[in-house]
């Protein structure tokens, strides 16, 4: 071999050499690009997670607090109508001896009216 064919020889050898190297370099940068999307669709997935465990805690929480709030408006619903009952009798009882005075007066002037025509 003279000295030119050594010479291509090794240009040769190095172009293969390069390209070798470039098939190296875009087979890793292939692989970072897939270990990172995969690490970016791993991430979106424990977030969604994380999301949907938070969402689920809420409406939890929510329901407890509508039933506390139901259950509060309800007691105090009850608490109102048997203040208002107690109320009632209590007027009943204090109107009771007025009754028949307020009928009389009632009666009476009924039959004034029928007899006279007037109140």
């Amino acid at each position: 071999m003279n000295e030119k064919e050594k010479k291509d020889e090794a240009w040769l050898a190095l172009q293969k050499i390069k390209e070798e190297e470039q098939k190296m370099r875009q087979m890793i940068e292939n692989v970072s690009q897939n270990k990172a999307s995969k690490i970016v669709q791993k991430a979106y997935e424990q977030a969604q997670k994380i999301k949907d465990d938070y969402i689920k805690q809420a409406k939890k929480e929510a329901a407890k607090k509508k039933e506390t709030i139901v259950k509060q408006a309800k007691n105090e619903a009850e608490r109102i109508t048997k203040q208002a009952k107690e109320e009632i009798n209590n007027m009943n009882k204090r109107l009771a001896p007025l009754m028949p005075e307020a009928i009389e007066k009632v009666r009476k002037k009924i039959r004034n009216y029928l007899e006279k025509g007037k109140f």
